[in-house]
């Protein structure tokens, strides 16, 4: 019995220093609970996939394929804000010529996001 667990301590330590090797944090999702902006705002949370790629952090949002890159997981967060408002933006002054995927990305952005101080969505 006490070889058995011996063994068995073995084995754990082996696991253990078999996972240490393996990124500790990487990838994580995270809650963003607006977009770092004083012109826009979330209606509610959205999901954000951070991962470290080689030297620098990608923030990831999957439902509109926006990104954003940086050197800390702050600046790829911050990023990738730039990147979903500018999207926003740009769909918003093209409605009427949108094609069925800009289109649908469209309705949800519209739904997801408002300017500050309007309680109309834009």
């Amino acid at each position: 019995m006490e070889v058995m667990a011996q063994s068995l301590v073995q084995q754990i330590q082996k696991l253990e220093a078999k996972l240490m090797l393996f990124p500790q944090s990487f990838p994580k999702q995270i809650q963003l609970f607006n977009l770092r902006s004083t012109e826009y705002a979330l209606t509610q949370p959205i999901s954000v996939l951070l991962e470290e790629d080689q030297e620098q952090y990608v923030a990831t949002f999957f439902d509109t394929g926006d990104f954003g890159v940086g050197e800390t997981e702050q600046e790829a967060i911050d990023d990738l804000c730039s990147n979903i408002i500018a999207e926003y933006e740009s769909l918003r002054t093209e409605t009427a010529k949108l094609g069925q995927l800009p289109a649908q990305t469209w309705a949800f952005l519209s739904g997801l996001i408002r300017k500050r101080g309007n309680p109309e969505k834009d």
